[in-house]
């Protein structure tokens, strides 16, 4: 009777043992990856985010930042002069200022979102890059025929002369149609707002900053609690387990070694299988998700969202995957030495053989 009863605990401590595994590495998965800023950066450099939006999907935007105003471009010309303007750099810098604003937010490290675009460098450096390229433009003019005369004062609303008249005039018309140009510039980026608050943005249009963020405040309370349970006790909790799986047993140390391991390795072999596949399932899954979702969108921007996303869950799954497999392998090991003979048995034989 006593043997059923104290099979039946290891049996319910082995079951415990498993769910404080999967209780760890869900924990584990939220805070170092699910709510870490560092994790989404990681996705974005992986899949060569900053570079992909200039050479995938810039070509299939239609819309550019309206700091051209109705200067007549070819929009080659404009995609060309808006990755200038707003350079990777400048994009990789934004995006991980965003990120490192909204994840401590939602962790509730701080209550202060910012959420916002700093414009204000990139209209001091657009003036420059505007007026170098309205320059190389303006010297590609031809020269006027006979007879045709320019209307330089359709520059100041961003139409280019046909012809510039040759001969010494024409350095001075130059500097002419340049200088109109430079108005129509300044005056086209002086629109642009300084900062753009994505907050304000994302709020409706009757409602207040305030209001819009504290929709959140039960999600943000609902991670807060989650992560504020101490990784470690769940550690401390495992190995208590163990300890007590080793005291049932400790009158013989194989039986011991033998429980140890199978509690170990039967507790990781599940996870490693179930994660395995969900490696390989998962993310084509939840990128046809993102998809279906965002199906209005460009098929370059499809297409980069499918790979990060897939990416993002793939390396969610292996926090999974290699954790319980070092569980796995350690209850492997002390399955296999529970079949070593100790020196009391090899001296007992000793005896008998003597």
């Amino acid at each position: 009777m006593l043997s059923i009863i104290r099979r039946v605990g290891l049996v319910l401590l082995a079951l415990i043992f498993f769910l404080l595994l999967i209780a760890s590495l869900t924990l584990g998965a939220v805070d170092s990856k699910i709510l870490n800023e560092d994790f989404y950066k990681d996705q974005l450099e992986e899949n060569d985010f900053y570079a992909r939006v200039y050479t995938d999907v810039m070509p299939e935007i239609e819309a550019v930042p309206d700091y051209y105003g109705s200067l007549q471009i070819s929009s080659e010309e404009v995609k060309e002069l808006t990755a200038q303007i707003f350079p990777p750099r400048w994009l990789k810098a934004q995006v991980e200022e965003l990120l490192d604003d909204l994840l401590p937010w939602l962790r509730s490290d701080t209550d202060d979102l910012n959420m916002s675009i700093d414009l204000g460098p990139i209209k001091q450096d657009a003036h420059s890059i505007i007026m170098a390229f309205l320059r190389q433009k303006i010297d590609a003019i031809p020269d006027c025929q006979p007879g045709q005369m320019p209307d330089l004062s359709s520059v100041s609303q961003g139409k280019l002369p046909e012809c510039i008249p040759g001969g010494p005039e024409r350095n001075i018309m130059e500097e002419q149609a340049i200088s109109q140009a430079m108005a129509f510039v300044n005056a086209n980026i002086e629109l642009a707002p300084d900062t753009i608050d994505l907050v304000e943005e994302a709020k409706g249009e009757n409602e207040t900053r305030q209001q819009f963020l504290n929709d959140f405040d039960t999600s943000r309370q609902v991670i807060r609690d989650i992560i504020d349970i101490p990784q470690a006790a769940f550690y401390g909790a495992m190995a208590a387990v163990l300890g007590i799986i080793a005291l049932l047993n400790m009158r013989r140390w194989q039986r011991a070694l033998r429980w140890l391991g199978g509690t170990m390795f039967f507790s990781g072999l599940p996870l490693v299988a179930i994660f395995a596949v969900a490696t390989f399932i998962a993310p084509d899954r939840v990128a046809d998700a993102v998809s279906e979702g965002v199906n209005d969108v460009p098929a370059a921007i499809n297409t980069l969202l499918r790979d990060i996303v897939s990416s993002g869950i793939k390396d969610l799954t292996m926090g999974f995957i290699l954790p319980a497999a070092v569980i796995m392998g350690l209850g492997l090991l002390c399955f296999v030495a529970s079949f070593v003979p100790g020196r009391r048995n090899h001296g007992n034989k000793a005896k008998r053989n003597a």
